[in-house]
């Protein structure tokens, strides 16, 4: 396997985001290792990192591709960057797609003066009018993942312009930036069971993660910033725990959002966290949180042909991505039996967490101080996968509400949810109290409502009969009731987006939080509503 397949499954398109970050001195003598090892490997033909045109081959016939930095090497910061940024992709792409994606690059440097303030309508104009619809999805993917990666001054500014390109193109409306959410519940649910029942050497080895998918689906982080969190990075005052992530602490500005590192967890995380830093104690010092000699002695990867090593002393986000691919393999198919998922990726999971705040009701400025935005419309990208968070947190409500109806429990197990009997419906005989209402029966004598529909209460039945009688009214009400999630969905957006920040003292208008803060409650309140209706929909399609 050549280090540009050591991964998930080759594509012609880069994210939009990247999983990665420019750091300085580290990304530079890290790219150095990567050249060394493309080379040793057979895919790069020729070029140092201080050279500026680098060659590949394609394949076996010894085709070559390039990638050419002559055109701006006099723009030496955004250069060294964008070499960073290319060995680092190549371990996730073949050489030739970084190669045809990266064409444009060197003229969009130019044209923008390597991304000056006054230069972004430069680049709008050239994205709009110069570039066919193809080439223009190309561009803007690649120029967007190298802006999210980089460590340029202005780079939010431009990420947002070509955010707003990119959402309006009719070429990525079918592109699926996320995995199928019924497949992420899935990997939830079974991570949850691993954790009950495995032995000493999966501990070791998984751990990790466990430990990224607990922090990471809270807190914003892209992969290499949860590789990167430092082994002392917990601390606690009083009843309160904290952990510190890898940002650079920035004040405030009128324009800029204030940033921090140090965030607040729950009790169960940093337990977690603690007792996986006394499970590798014995395995020697180690820079970063999770220990790259634990991970490396118990995936038997030591003097691997492929292993790529980069520091004996920190967690690389390779790694991550390497034991997530074997935790996949060995433990949810080998393991549990789930075939054909379709894998979650290390980047996901900051997606995953930027939506949940959102439909809690966070702000725009709290999201991006916890997000590490140094712009609060920088998140606005993340909106775009509200409707797929909503529509994953009914799925897996709809699914406890037909547990719970089915098997009589008030608490369960996710991973219960995958051996529910799908045919198994509770009859009239098995409830001690049925009164008849409109549509189906109240099984509570108290008759305890929790809503004005009875449809949308936990306890209502409906036979088999009656609900193919009545099927169309049911479907109707649940067509209206989605209508409702998308129009709150959309109108907190519109809150969150209008709201009145002050940026520079880090303070919001507190009469639009509370406006924002009662549509998530009523959001919630609708989601568990068609979770409850679709419990028995599912049913009677089973």
């Amino acid at each position: 396997m050549s280090v540009g397949a050591l991964k998930r499954n080759q594509t012609s398109y880069f994210n939009t985001l990247s999983d990665s970050f420019f750091e300085n001195k580290y990304s530079i003598k890290e790219a150095k290792v990567i050249i060394k090892r493309l080379k040793a490997d057979g895919v790069m033909a020729s070029g140092e990192f201080e050279d500026f045109t680098w060659t590949f081959y394609i394949d076996e016939s010894m085709t070559v591709c390039k990638v050419d930095f002559s055109e701006i090497m006099h723009f030496i910061e955004v250069t060294t960057m964008l070499k960073c940024w290319s060995s680092e992709r190549l371990l996730e792409i073949q050489a030739k797609t970084l190669s045809h994606s990266y064409g444009y690059i060197p003229k969009i440097v130019n044209l923008t003066q390597s991304f000056a303030e006054e230069c972004v309508d430069n680049l709008i104009y050239f994205l709009v009018n110069d570039l066919t619809e193809n080439m223009r999805n190309v561009t803007l993917r690649t120029l967007m993942n190298f802006l999210d990666y980089s460590e340029l001054e202005y780079k939010e500014l431009y990420l947002n312009q070509l955010n707003d390109i990119y959402r309006k193109s009719s070429s990525n409306k079918n592109t699926r930036d996320l995995p199928a959410f019924r497949d992420v519940l899935i990997f939830g649910s079974v991570l949850e069971r691993f954790m009950s029942e495995w032995n000493e050497h999966e501990r070791l080895l998984f751990y990790p993660i466990v430990l990224w998918w607990k922090i990471t689906n809270i807190i914003p982080l892209r992969p290499k910033e949860f590789c990167a969190i430092k082994r002392d990075c917990l601390t606690r005052k009083n009843s309160s725990f904290y952990i510190t992530v890898p940002r650079k602490k920035q004040k405030a500005t009128m324009r800029l959002v204030e940033l921090v590192d140090t965030l607040e967890i729950n009790r169960d995380i940093y337990k977690m966290v603690q007792d996986y830093i006394n499970l590798t104690n014995s395995f020697g010092e180690t820079k970063t949180l999770i220990s790259y000699r634990a991970y490396s002695k118990s995936i038997n990867v030591n003097g691997g042909k492929r292993n790529l090593n980069f520091n004996s002393y920190r967690f690389h986000y390779n790694n991550l991505d390497r034991l997530l691919l074997s935790y996949y393999e060995r433990i949810v198919k080998k393991k549990y039996g789930y075939e054909d998922l379709e894998q979650v990726r290390p980047g996901d999971t900051r997606h995953f967490a930027f939506c949940s705040m959102m439909l809690q009701g966070f702000n725009a400025l709290s999201i991006a101080r916890i997000g590490g935005h140094r712009s609060i419309e920088s998140q606005y990208h993340y909106q775009q996968h509200m409707k797929y968070f909503a529509d994953s947190k009914v799925y897996h409500l709809s699914r406890l509400f037909r547990y719970e109806r089915i098997k009589g429990l008030s608490s369960i197990s996710n991973i219960e949810l995958e051996h529910v009997g799908r045919n198994f419906l509770k009859d009239r005989q098995q409830f001690a109290y049925l009164k008849e209402m409109d549509v189906g029966y109240c099984t509570d004598p108290n008759m305890a409502c929790e809503s004005d529909l009875c449809q949308f209460c936990s306890k209502w039945w409906v036979s088999r009969e009656e609900f193919k009688l009545h099927e169309s009214e049911i479907r109707n009400r649940a067509a209206i009731k989605e209508k409702n999630i998308n129009d709150r969905i959309a109108f907190m957006e519109k809150l969150r987006n209008e709201m009145e920040y002050d940026l520079s003292n880090n303070e919001y208008s507190l009469s639009d939080q509370e406006n924002l803060s009662r549509e998530a409650k009523l959001l919630q309140g609708d989601m568990v509503d068609l979770a409850k209706l679709y419990s028995y929909v599912d049913d009677f399609e089973d």
